[in-house]
């Protein structure tokens, strides 16, 4: 059957990632579900439906031999790749939790996947033979993990063509995958994803999508981040081929994204907003020579702020190369809604709304608009029409109150794709997924995003994080993470004192801040473009992130709420209005952040 004559919309999806498997390869055996591509020069693997069938149920079944039963954990640790796909579907054939991981590129990945493992138990870990190798030694080499756990290398197992699998109705309630948060300031979480929040987020990705978008998406998302495991899963349930790459590939060249669109005809493709920044600002006219992007619809950018400059210098520098900027659809989702809350295409391409920087923030009344030679504004890009099958409101946080309309407040969705909580962490559900609304006779429980925002006309805007996360170059961040790098490299500043925040430069992308209270002993004696460039190298060493400002404040002036706790949204407030009051500060002047 050729996939072009399918019609995308939910009432084709299948009861199950597995029922969709299980239909396509009988319906179609030999067409492409899955392509990998290896290198810049777009060599690629395909995997078939009838291919990846055989392989998946094969490796359920050395999943039940090694006596993993239902329910039980697997860890996948692999690169992106065909094996991943595999696995993660032989995962939930078996009736295996699915446990995604970060890939151990070095050893300082290490205490994550401890980590992981200690709070999940798996009974198995599935990988490849060349990354198994690396796992174990890295594993052995750490004096923290005594654990005893059987790596199963997945290419090493043998194809059974006879092998099948069976999934039945009563599955759909029991965990396919656990998705580990990021767990920068502590131990990572587990988001526990069930087959029926999947199924339900399938079907508001497809409505959001259009009805009739035949064609195969192109990708470089890592396949353990929920964005990119919802790439697989979604184009599984489409019946369409996913064509995807090694985000390493994509970062070392960024190129090999537009020519893969270009070569596969790609009717959908996105990632986070700083992708399309990194394509608008470094490709040049050579490297783009004989691209042809008119086949790309749909331009999906979420994961983290979408900024509106950066829509604009995409769309511009790529309009002649056959790019249509209403194709561009910026959308919001996290993990512990299993991916999708909102996001669709308008008839002009994104939403944008010009607001008064300083109304944004909660409480305040969201102004129709104002005008953009006013300064003190900012452009919000709409993050679409809100999934229909999600209950979300605007909440104040504190006295947790529906929100007034044209208020901004913390966003709170409900929903059947809304996880079933953080593994093994019963309190912590409780007040994150299990938030009710003063007032609201219904009792009805939400999900606690920790994002702000507000609504208009159907869309959702999404204007802030409640949560400090710091995102830059699409890696979520706490500021804690920057802060004991900081203090640690500096003998200068004062211990549990510092605040790091992000912030726009000129180029409106987000970038960090660090902002330190010195010690008294070292305000008279300190070189303090040289204890900044210390800090500078040791965050970029470490994080991979240079700091776009770093301020020293005197002794005794940080900005702290009455519990002792640092008004970080103060101080950023106060960096960028100008008014934040400091002894020394490098390089950037104050005025060139925004």
């Amino acid at each position: 059957m050729n996939t072009t004559n399918i019609p995308c919309n939910a009432s084709n999806l299948r009861n199950s990632i597995i029922h969709a498997l299980r239909q396509h390869a009988n319906d179609k055996p030999d067409d492409p579900a899955f392509i990998f591509v290896k290198n810049k020069s777009l060599e690629d693997q395909t995997l078939s439906y009838s291919e990846l069938l055989h392989r998946a149920s094969s490796i359920a079944q050395s999943l039940k031999s090694q006596g993993c039963e239902k329910n039980q954990r697997a860890l996948l640790v692999y690169p992106s790749g065909l094996d991943y796909v595999e696995a993660f579907l032989g995962c939930l054939i078996a009736g295996v939790v699915a446990v995604p991981v970060y890939p151990p590129a070095n050893k300082k990945h290490v205490p994550r996947i401890l980590s992981i493992l200690r709070d999940s138990e798996p009974r198995v870990i599935l990988s490849t033979t060349a990354e198994s190798s690396r796992v174990k030694g890295l594993i052995e080499d750490s004096a923290d993990w005594q654990g005893n756990i059987n790596i199963l290398c997945t290419d090493s197992i043998e194809t059974d063509v006879g092998s099948d699998c069976q999934f039945n109705e009563d599955d759909l309630v029991d965990i396919a995958l656990l998705q580990y948060t990021s767990g920068s300031t502590g131990t990572p979480k587990g988001v526990v994803i069930t087959h029926a929040n999947l199924v339900a987020n399938q079907k508001s990705i497809s409505e959001a999508f259009t009805s009739d978008m035949s064609g195969c998406t192109v990708g470089w998302l890592p396949l353990y981040h929920d964005m990119g495991i919802g790439c697989v899963i979604q184009n599984l349930f489409w019946g369409f081929p996913y064509v995807f790459m090694s985000p390493f590939t994509f970062l070392q060249h960024p190129v090999s994204w537009l020519k893969a669109i270009h070569k596969y005809r790609a009717v959908r493709s996105g990632g986070p907003n700083f992708a399309y920044d990194l394509c608008a600002s470094k490709l040049s006219d050579e490297q783009l020579e004989g691209i042809d992007l008119s086949s790309w619809k749909v331009a999906f950018c979420g994961s983290e702020p979408v900024r509106a400059q950066t829509l604009s210098n995409f769309a511009t520098r790529f309009q002649r190369y056959g790019f249509d900027s209403k194709g561009f659809l910026p959308c919001y989702g996290l993990a512990e809604a299993t991916l999708f809350v909102s996001g669709s295409l308008g008839v002009d391409g994104a939403q944008l709304i010009t607001l008064d920087r300083a109304a944004i923030n909660i409480g305040n009344v969201v102004i129709a608009s104002v005008s953009d030679a006013d300064t003190k504004v900012t452009t919000v890009v709409g993050a679409g029409a809100i999934a229909r099958n999600i209950d979300l409101r605007i909440v104040d946080p504190e006295t947790r109150k529906l929100c007034e309309p044209n208020r901004i407040g913390e966003i709170w969705v409900n929903g059947p794709q809304v996880a079933a909580g953080y593994w093994e962490l019963e309190d912590v559900s409780r007040d994150v997924f299990g938030a009710s609304i003063d007032g609201d006779a219904s009792r009805k429980t939400y999900l606690r995003t920790g994002d702000l925002g507000f609504c208009r006309d159907g869309d959702l805007f999404v204007t802030g994080r409640c949560k400090e996360l710091i995102i830059i170059g699409g890696k979520n961040y706490f500021p804690h993470d920057f802060e004991t790098i900081a203090e640690s490299t500096s003998n200068a500043v004062r211990r549990s004192h510092s605040a790091a925040i992000s912030i726009e430069n000129g180029s409106m992308t987000e970038g960090l801040a660090l902002v330190c209270e010195v010690e008294r002993t070292a305000r008279s004696n300190t070189d303090f473009d040289i204890e900044a460039k210390s800090i500078a190298v040791a965050l970029s060493t470490e994080f991979g992130v240079a700091p776009k400002v770093i301020c020293f404040m005197r002794p005794g002036s940080m900005l702290k709420t009455s519990s002792g706790k640092i008004q970080r949204s103060e101080i950023r407030n106060r960096l960028i209005d100008g008014s934040l009051e400091v002894i020394h500060r490098w390089p950037t002047p104050v005025d060139e952040v925004r």
